[in-house]
C-alpha cells in the first residue's frame, strides 16, 4: 500500500528517518547490520580506541532515531489526528487489529511502578559504565583462563 504524503519540511525528514531505522525488509536489515558489523570489526583490528568511540557514538545516534521522529511528528501537528504516518510498518500496525499486551518482563510492563523501572535502568547504566571505564583505562586485556 502506497502512502500518499507530501514530502516537504519535517515530513520529509521524518520519512528519511523512518527509511533508515525501520526494518520492513529482512534483506535490507541483514545486509545493513552485516555491513555495519564488518566495518566495526575491521576498525577494531586497525585502531581499537577510535573504533570503540565511533561505535558508542554511532549506536547512541541510531537509538535517537525514534525519539527524533516522534518529536518532529508532535511538533508539526496540531492534534493526534493530524499526524501523517511516514512509516509503512507504523501505518500497517495502526490500521489493523488491536494487539493485547501480555507483559513478560520489566521492559514490556508499562504499568510497572516507576521506581522499579528507574532502578533497572540505573543499574544497567552503572554496569555499562564500569565496563566502559575499565576498557578505556586498562592497557592490558585478560581472560578468566589466564
Amino acid at each position: 500500500e502506497e502512502l500518499n504524503v507530501p514530502f516537504t519540511g519535517k515530513i520529509r525528514l521524518r520519512a528519511m528517518i523512518s527509511r533508515a531505522i525501520d526494518n520492513d525488509s529482512t534483506t535490507y536489515t541483514v545486509t545493513s547490520f552485516s555491513a555495519f558489523s564488518f566495518l566495526f570489526l575491521g576498525g577494531l583490528q586497525l585502531d581499537y580506541d577510535h573504533t570503540l568511540y565511533a561505535m558508542i557514538i554511532s549506536y547512541a545516534l541510531f537509538s535517537l532515531g525514534d525519539s527524533a521522529r516522534i518529536l518532529l511528528a508532535v511538533g508539526s501537528a496540531n492534534s493526534l489526528s493530524d499526524i501523517v504516518h511516514t512509516s509503512h510498518m507504523v501505518h500497517s500496525q495502526l490500521t489493523t487489529e488491536t494487539t493485547v499486551l501480555n507483559p513478560t518482563n520489566v521492559y514490556e510492563d508499562l504499568g510497572r511502578n516507576k521506581t522499579v523501572v528507574i532502578m533497572v535502568f540505573i543499574t544497567q547504566f552503572l554496569l555499562i559504565s564500569f565496563v566502559f571505564v575499565d576498557l578505556v583505562q586498562s592497557n592490558t586485556t585478560s581472560c578468566l583462563d589466564g
